[in-house]
This record gives C-alpha cells, structure tokens and sequence, in this order.
C-alpha cells in the first residue's frame, strides 16, 4: 500500500480538495480517479501526488476536448 494525496478540483469551489487515499499501486489510484471523475457532475480533474512528486494530472474527458 502506498500513501497518496489528492487535489480534487471541483467546479464549486476556488480552491483544491485536498484528499489523502491510500491505495495498492500508481495504477489503482489512477483507476479511482477516472471514476470519480466520470461519476461526478463537478469535479474535472484531479492531481495525483506521491510526496512531493505529482505523478500525474487525470482529467475528464469531455472537458480536456474541450
């Protein structure tokens, strides 16, 4: 298991959520960020962070098109 922290960026608000989730892999958590993307009317990306690393940005797909 690895500890990861997460910037949910949500339409409603100016700033960041920051999330801690700790997950079996890079993969895994990657995986849970394209779901709640996908499952939420509001959040339109989310960073992953592993310390100070930002391993990747996930966004939504309708709106990285656009």
């Amino acid at each position: 298991m690895r500890a990861y922290r997460l910037l949910v960026h949500d339409d409603r608000s100016p700033l960041p959520q920051v999330w801690n989730a700790e997950m079996a892999g890079d993969a895994r958590v990657a995986e849970f960020c394209r779901t709640r993307i996908a499952d939420s009317d509001h959040v339109s990306s989310i960073e992953i962070w592993f310390g100070a690393t930002r391993l990747c940005h996930v966004r939504g797909e309708a709106r990285q098109a656009a």
